[in-house]
């Protein structure tokens, strides 16, 4: 089954808080649903992905690497968002995700921009 791109910032707020649901929570206290564009969305998302990556599940990780390979086939917002507000300050948490991403995805995940 393939992964049905967000098309907009509260649609990738809604995937989000579903796929990561101690997110929602979080994401309720912080200013996700204050500011909804694809950047601050991911801005939120980054620190709770990062603090709690090693608990996910395959399934989670998979999922979300769904979201990102639907993203990043084209040049949009949702891609320059997870290039800019998610990978670009993420560092070594990327790992888990890599092995699920495409190409593009993991050239984003490893600091290769093109």
């Amino acid at each position: 089954m393939k992964v049905q791109p967000p098309q907009t910032p509260s649609e990738l707020l809604e995937q989000l808080r579903a796929l990561f649901p101690g997110f929602e929570e979080e994401s309720k206290e912080g200013h996700a649903s204050e500011r909804l564009n694809f950047h601050a969305m991911l801005m939120d998302f980054r620190p709770f992905y990062g603090r709690h990556v090693q608990e996910f599940s395959e399934k989670q990780l998979k999922t979300l690497a769904g979201i990102v390979n639907v993203a990043t086939e084209s040049a949009g917002a949702l891609a320059n968002a997870f290039d800019t507000c998610f990978f670009e300050r993420m560092g070594p948490q990327t790992k888990a995700l890599r092995s699920f991403l495409n190409a593009r995805g993991k050239d984003l995940s490893r600091g290769r921009r093109s």
